[in-house]
This record gives structure tokens, C-alpha cells and sequence, in this order.
């Protein structure tokens, strides 16, 4: 029993293999319609594509390809070059027919103008070469020159103008071809612009420029781009502007004034001002407000810096760029007479340390340490009894260390500086940095002794002058600048710097002795 279910069920496959290996083909006879040579005939299967054959010729005439009917009618089932064109659909056999052509359509296509009409279409001979048409129907586009036709719309096939040979055994379109010119008037640049002329081709209303030409150059100017109008007005091109029709674009020249104000505390606003060449006589027209600058009185803008050179003012005329630079005129110079009722000696030109002037007492000041001599002043020790560790606190020596030297020498010694005398050693509060710190003129008490350079400034700026002014005594002053073993004078000897107001000479003194002036300093 089960050999036979066996035997049937191989039979059964067998049937069914045997059937599925039959695919029926149809003959395909070629008409070739008076051609010769090439394939007759071919076998395909339903939904196969057509099979390789070899094309048919005619002297004098172009093949088409097959179709299913006469004169290229029907479906067609072979190209031009016998690729199979329409997969066999076929269920009996069939006759295909050969198309020849020996003429060709030639089309002219407006390609966007806005007037006249295009050429009637051409016809072109089989292997005879046909001349293009002129422009017979003078087409026009608004903003646009004609520039022949191509292949392509976007002019980016073949060119063809008026009687140009057109020589391919097909049919073809041919567009018409606008050029938007853009002219590049450089406003009498002294290096002209190079080149004048660039061409855009038409292929939608987005075309660009691509690139500009090199920037010209105008002496005592600079280029600013280019603009529709003159004298930079209008609309600025640029390369990414979009060109609608020829167009001419003007070199922008202008002036850019930049006014520096020298670190004034509140900015110029603006900084620069651009104005723009028309004649060579062109002036800024307005300037800025001044800015302002603590200590200072704002003098106008000079072509030098530090305010000097040559005025500049709203009727300067302009002759190219130019940076011009506030003055400013400081409300102290040496000389004057500070806030205090002191009198000024040292600007550092702009504040910096919440201070910019230094003033000087308008004398030297007196002390209760010796009645006979109330003019000379100790400069003490820091301790009742000189010892070997008493180090050097007042270090500073540039301007603007008086004030810290001061402090620290008044935290060190307190009310009790130690003092070498000339018969005896004695202690006391009347010592220079003590009293100038104590000192009171002018409702202001924030007095200092003086440092090296804060001392020589007093020196140079109001005594060393024609005319001294300050009241000066030709004679010793201290600074409060401190130095431990100075010039080698030995290991255990403390030297402060002090001046002569006689010949300016700064020595080192030792600090335990002598009696010397003192002339408070204070800032603002």
C-alpha cells in the first residue's frame, strides 16, 4: 500500500514539472519598407523584451525604429539603435514595420520673451545641412539683449547663431538665448575697474553676477561697493544680487572718519563716520558728541595723537580716510592749586588707583620734637632700643607708594619712634611719617609722606623752574623710601632716601639720624 501512494505521487510531479517547462514564442517578421539589409526576424515570449537584431538601411533616409503599424504608427516595439523599446504583448504572430525619416523638424522656442514671435519650424534634409534661423520674429525679452539659440534652455547645450550649420540627421529644439549686460561704472577711479562689461545669461529671474570685478581705487577715497545710483545711493550689487535685465552699477567712494578718544571714561558714539566723495571738498557734516574723561576737559579732535596736529572740525574738508584724536586738557597742571589748597605736581594721566593728580602741602611743616628747630623732622626707628631686626616697611620708591610706605611706617613705630640724638637717645611721636599723617589743610587729612619718585616730582616740577614755586628750603627733605643695608654701609644699618632741594641730588641717609624737612603729598 504504501509503494503505490509512492508511485502516484512521483507521477503527479512529473506532470506538473513537464507542464511548467513549455513558454510559447512568437515570430516577429521585420517590413522593412524598402530597406535592406539587417535581421527579418525574430522569436519573443510573451512579457520578454525584444531580442538583439541588427537595423535595416535606406539611402537617404533616417531609421526610426519598428512599430506595429506603417509610417512609425502603433506601439513601437525596436529604437533607433534596435533596443527594445515595449516588452512582446503579443499572442500570435506579428508584422513590425520599419520607420524612415528624411526630413526633420527644427523648433525655435521663445524661452521667456516678452514680445515678438519665434521662427516658423525649420525643416532639416536628410544629410543635407540646414542654416539656423535669424531672428525673423524679433523676439524681445524686457532688460535683455538676444544672443542666439541653444540647445538647452538654460543655454548650457550648443550654441547656434544666424546661418550657422546645423548638419545632425535628427530633430531638435533650439531656445532662445538672453544676455543681461552689467555695466561697472567706476566713477572716474584713478585704477580704473577691470572689466567694465560682465554678461549674465538668462536662465530664470534668480541669475546672479557670480563674481564682481577687482574693487577700483580713487585716490583720497576708499571703495564702498557698488550701488544702482550714483554717489553710492540706491540699492547696494553685489555678487548675490539677483540680475533681471542689463543694468548699470556705480563704485560707491566714500571717507570713514574715526574718532579716538584717547580712553576717554564715557566713549565717542560714534566711533566713525562714513561720508561719501562727491566732490573732493566733502566734509563730516556734524561730529560727536565729546566724551568725557574724568580730570580732563575735552579740547576738540586734532590729526595727531595726544591732541596735536591740526584741528578737525565739521567744515574740515576730507581727502580719504582719516583717524583724528581727542585733546584733552588736563583740569590740573603742575602749578595749579589742588582741591586741598595745596599745590599740583604730578598728573599720571588718567585715574587709576581711584587718583590721577598729586598735590604738595603749600609749606614745610612744623613739629613739637625740638622748639629751637621746628622746621626738621627725625625719621625714628621702630623700637625704644635699636635692634637688629627691625626691618625696612616703607619699600615703595615709584609714585603712588607714598601713601602705603606711610601707613606701614606709623603701623611699625606707633607713637614712640627711637631716635639717636646728638648727646643723647631719645623716644618720641614727632617723627616724619607721624606728623605728615596727622597733617590737616584744606578740610583734608588724607596727607602722606612722600615716597623717592613723589619727592623728586615735587623737586623737578615746582622747585627746579624758572621761577620756583612750593617754598621750597634749599635744602634736605625725607622720602619714606626705606632701604635695609644700603651702598654696603654695613649689616645693621637702615638708609632712607632723602633729596636736596639745592641741586636735586638723592642720597641714602642712615634713618636713626639727622633732622631733615618734610613736605606732605597727598592724591585726588
Amino acid at each position: 500500500m504504501k509503494t503505490w501512494k509512492l508511485v502516484v505521487f512521483i507521477g503527479l510531479v512529473l506532470v506538473v514539472f513537464t507542464g511548467c517547462s513549455d513558454v510559447i514564442e512568437f515570430t516577429v517578421t521585420f517590413d522593412k519598407q524598402e530597406g535592406f539589409d539587417g535581421t527579418d526576424s525574430v522569436k519573443v515570449a510573451v512579457g520578454s523584451a525584444m531580442p538583439h537584431a541588427l537595423a535595416p538601411i535606406l539611402a537617404g533616409f533616417s531609421f526610426g525604429g519598428y512599430y506595429d503599424a506603417e509610417n512609425g504608427g502603433g506601439n513601437q516595439y525596436y529604437t533607433a539603435s534596435m533596443a527594445s523599446a515595449r516588452s512582446w504583448d503579443k499572442t500570435a504572430a506579428t508584422t513590425l514595420y520599419a520607420k524612415w525619416t528624411n526630413a526633420y523638424a527644427i523648433n525655435y522656442d521663445a524661452n521667456g520673451a516678452t514680445g515678438g514671435t519665434a521662427p516658423a519650424v525649420g525643416t532639416k534634409l536628410h544629410d543635407i545641412n540646414y542654416n539656423i534661423s535669424a531672428n525673423t520674429g524679433n523676439l524681445v525679452k524686457t532688460g535683455y539683449a538676444f544672443s542666439g539659440w541653444n540647445t538647452q534652455a538654460d543655454g548650457s547645450g550648443t550654441d547656434y547663431a544666424t546661418d550657422d550649420i546645423y548638419s545632425a540627421n535628427a530633430a531638435s529644439s533650439l531656445y532662445a538665448k538672453w544676455i543681461a549686460t552689467i555695466t561697472f561704472d567706476d566713477q572716474s577711479a584713478t585704477t580704473r575697474v577691470d572689466p567694465v562689461f560682465v554678461t549674465v545669461l538668462y536662465t530664470s529671474e534668480s541669475d546672479t553676477v557670480a563674481s564682481l570685478p577687482t574693487p577700483p581705487h580713487k585716490i583720497g577715497a576708499s571703495f564702498g561697493g557698488w550701488y544702482t545710483q550714483t554717489n553710492g545711493r540706491g540699492i547696494e550689487f553685489n555678487a548675490s544680487t539677483p540680475v533681471t535685465g542689463d543694468i548699470t552699477v556705480y563704485a560707491k567712494w566714500k571717507h570713514t572718519v574715526t574718532f579716538d578718544d584717547r580712553e576717554a571714561d564715557t566713549s565717542v558714539d560714534p566711533a566713525s563716520k562714513t561720508v561719501l566723495y562727491t566732490t573732493g571738498t566733502d566734509t563730516v557734516g556734524s561730529l560727536p558728541t565729546p566724551p568725557v574723561k574724568r580730570g580732563d576737559t575735552f579740547g576738540g579732535w586734532y590729526t595727531e595723537v595726544k591732541g596735536e596736529g591740526t584741528e578737525f572740525n565739521a567744515s574740515t574738508p576730507l581727502s580719504g580716510d582719516i583717524t583724528v584724536y581727542a585733546k584733552w586738557i588736563p583740569d590740573y597742571v603742575p602749578g595749579d592749586t589742588g582741591p586741598a589748597g595745596g599745590i599740583v605736581f604730578h598728573d599720571q594721566g588718567k585715574y587709576r588707583d581711584a587718583w590721577r593728580f598729586m598735590e604738595a602741602a603749600p609749606s614745610d611743616i612744623t613739629t613739637e620734637f625740638d622748639a629751637k628747630r621746628p622746621y626738621l623732622h627725625i625719621f625714628g626707628l621702630y623700637r625704644t632700643e635699636p635692634v637688629g631686626d627691625n626691618l625696612a616697611v616703607g619699600t615703595g620708591t615709584e609714585i603712588g607708594t607714598g601713601k602705603a610706605n606711610t601707613e606701614a611706617l606709623v603701623n611699625a613705630m606707633g607713637t614712640t619712634a627711637y631716635y639717636v640724638g646728638d648727646d643723647s637717645d631719645v623716644n618720641t611721636e614727632y617723627y616724619a611719617a607721624r606728623t605728615c599723617s596727622l597733617y590737616e589743610y584744606g578740610v583734608y587729612d588724607d596727607w602722606f609722606l612722600p615716597s623717592r619718585d613723589e619727592l623728586n616730582a615735587m623737586y623737578e616740577n615746582l622747585h627746579h623752574r624758572e621761577v620756583p614755586i612750593g617754598n621750597f628750603t634749599d635744602t634736605y627733605y625725607w622720602s619714606s623710601s626705606e632701604y635695609p643695608n644700603a651702598q654696603g654701609f654695613g649689616t645693621s644699618q637702615f638708609y632712607v632716601c632723602i633729596q636736596s632741594f639745592q641741586n636735586g641730588g638723592i642720597v641714602m641717609n642712615p634713618r636713626q639720624q639727622s633732622m631733615l624737612r618734610v613736605r606732605p603729598a597727598r592724591v585726588f
